[in-house]
Formats: structure tokens, C-alpha cells, sequence
């Protein structure tokens, strides 16, 4: 009887070894990183709204995506034909509704400046702005007031993009809507999908208070709350209301918000201030052999870079986390936390 007992103890243990043996490697071979999915020759991300990307080629490490819950439904882009949203432009003598103490993202396109409310960029992500020569894709993100602005031509082909619900280090993934392919606005690089390895022209830029952009292009057009067709409303967004995400304090290397340029493969970013410690003024960023100034405006968040010329500069605005890992080799200079 006890060899009985013996024997069978042995073989439930062995049972036990088996079928733990194949539930382990069973999970390996079947193992998927958070959002990524692949067969044997696509590999694709999928998005909050369950949307795949098709990445089987691609210039990122898979591991460094996140996405949003609500995916491309978060934001709705202006201006593209799948949108209900159409930029609505007026110059400054007729804007009833954009005050001059709100921050806006200026863009300048060879002889169009364009003042585009953070309000309502932030619920948009993505203006597709064909009014002017070339058109013009202006990004915002909310989350770490990032912000850019590209031509959205290339090669006489022109591009519309909408949100993706995705991130890549911290910073927005966007696409082109007619063929997916993803775009990194902190790169100006395409990424995955059939434009890989294509850049957009950057356009200069800077994130201000309206009164300040007036005061560097008073004949300015400004994007209006009138939109489009559907409904829409836009409070008002108040920089200094952000989260320390956005503007860290001093603790907080690694989440401080930081503005650049680049030239070619050469990058240089200088961090932006904590409130506290918020003062205008100029520093000086050298990338290569170029030299430009970054001015911090007087109202708290607003920055702007330009060349040795003294002209507007195209400039990028991220969080500092994962910045070289995006741009490796970039210099990051602090400026009084």
C-alpha cells in the first residue's frame, strides 16, 4: 500500500512538472509586448481603439510605445478631408475671441504668419493647414507641451496627419492619414510604414502669448474658435495651471520641459525654468557651427528661438525624458531651475 501511494505521489508530481513546463514555454513562444502583435512576416502596434499600424519596418524599439486608452478618438484633427473641422482664419483687427494674454503656437511659412490657439490644439493635436503656400502641419501635445510645425509637402505630394493614440518615449506617434505610416513630429522623421526614413521640412515656430506673437508679426492671421461644421467648444488653457509634467520643478530632471533646434543630425535643447524661477530673458544654443538665441518671453511658458540673423527659427518643445534616446548626441544646457 505505501508503494502504492509512493508511486502514484511520484507520478501527480510529475503530471504537475509537465503541465507547468508547458504553460512556460507555451507563454513564451506566444509572448506579445504591451500593444504589438505579429505573425510571420507583419508585425503591427495597436492602438487604444483597437487600430493597427502596420510597423513590419520601422525605426523604433517597439518597447518604448504606450498608448492612449480612447486611441485616435481622443482628438479629432482640423483640416483633413476625414475631419469636420476646417481652420477658420481672421487677422488681428477682427478677432473677437482669442484674447492677448492666451498662449498660442506661432507658426511663419515663407510669407504667412499664423497664430494657432493652444486651446484649441490641444483638443485637436493636429492642424492640417492648407491655406497657405506648401500647407502646413502644426502639432501640440498636451500632455508634455511639445509642439513643432513641418511643411506638409513632400515631393509636390501633399500629406495630412491625424493622432495615432500612441507615444514613443513620452512623445506623440502621429500618421499620415493616406498611408499610416508613422511620424515622430520631436524627429521630423517618418518612422514606419511606407514613407520610412522620409523628413518633412521643419517650419520655424514658438509657443507665446498671442500679444507677444503680434508683437513679432503684427500682421499675423489667428486661428479662431469657428472651426467647422460640428459643435465644439474650447476653454481657455492656461499654461501656468499645468501639471509639473509639463513645467517640473526643480527635483525633477528627467520631466522638465526643455526647447531646441536642430541642424542636420545635430541637436541642442536648453531647459525651461520652473514657475518659481520663471524670468525673461535670452541664452545663447549653439548646434554645429550655427549659433541662435532662445528668448524666454515675460509671461511664464512662452519661448522662441532664432538664428544668427535674428530671424524666427524652426524650434521643438518636449519633455527632457527620453530626449537622447530620440535624438542621440543632443546637448541639453540647463538654465536656472
Amino acid at each position: 500500500m505505501k508503494t502504492f501511494l509512493y508511486w502514484s505521489a511520484l507520478a501527480v508530481l510529475a503530471a504537475g512538472l509537465v503541465i507547468l513546463s508547458v504553460i512556460h514555454f507555451s507563454q513564451e513562444d506566444t509572448y506579445q509586448p504591451q500593444n504589438f502583435l505579429y505573425s510571420l512576416d507583419r508585425q503591427w502596434i495597436l492602438s487604444g481603439d483597437q487600430h493597427l499600424f502596420d510597423v513590419t519596418q520601422r525605426a523604433f524599439d517597439i518597447a518604448g510605445v504606450n498608448g492612449y486608452k480612447e486611441g485616435r478618438f481622443k482628438w479629432t484633427p482640423l483640416g483633413s478631408n476625414k475631419s469636420p473641422f476646417r481652420p477658420h482664419f481672421v487677422k488681428p483687427e477682427g478677432n473677437a475671441t482669442i484674447k492677448a494674454d492666451e498662449h498660442v503656437l506661432g507658426v511663419f511659412n515663407g510669407e504667412t504668419a499664423t497664430a494657432y490657439p493652444l486651446r484649441m490644439l490641444a483638443q485637436h493635436m493636429i492642424v492640417n493647414d492648407e491655406t497657405q503656400e506648401g500647407g502646413a502641419m502644426v502639432y501640440f501635445g498636451a500632455a508634455a507641451v511639445s509642439s513643432a510645425a513641418y511643411v506638409m509637402t513632400l515631393e509636390d505630394r501633399k500629406l495630412t496627419f491625424g493622432p495615432t493614440g500612441l507615444t514613443y518615449l513620452r512623445t506623440d506617434l502621429v500618421s499620415d492619414l493616406e498611408t499610416e505610416s508613422l511620424f515622430l513630429p520631436m524627429t521630423g522623421t517618418f518612422v514606419s510604414g511606407r514613407l520610412l526614413g522620409e523628413r518633412l521640412e521643419a517650419l520655424p515656430s514658438g509657443l507665446m502669448t498671442l500679444r507677444e506673437w503680434l508683437s513679432l508679426y503684427p500682421d499675423s492671421r489667428i486661428m479662431t474658435t469657428n472651426v467647422g461644421q460640428a459643435p465644439m467648444t474650447y476653454p481657455f488653457l492656461d499654461l501656468s495651471a499645468r501639471p509639473a509634467a509639463a513645467f517640473a520643478p526643480a527635483t525633477d530632471i528627467d520631466a522638465m520641459a526643455v526647447i531646441g533646434v536642430r541642424t542636420g543630425w545635430e541637436a541642442s535643447f536648453i531647459t525651461l525654468p520652473a514657475r518659481e524661477k520663471w524670468k525673461e530673458g535670452q541664452s545663447l544654443l549653439q548646434v554645429g557651427e550655427e549659433s541662435f538665441t532662445v528668448h524666454f518671453t515675460a509671461d511664464y511658458g512662452g519661448a522662441y528661438v532664432t538664428d544668427s540673423a535674428g530671424a524666427l527659427a524652426p524650434s521643438f518643445r518636449t519633455m527632457r525624458w527620453g530626449l537622447e534616446r530620440l535624438l542621440p548626441g543632443c546637448r541639453i544646457t540647463e538654465r536656472g531651475r
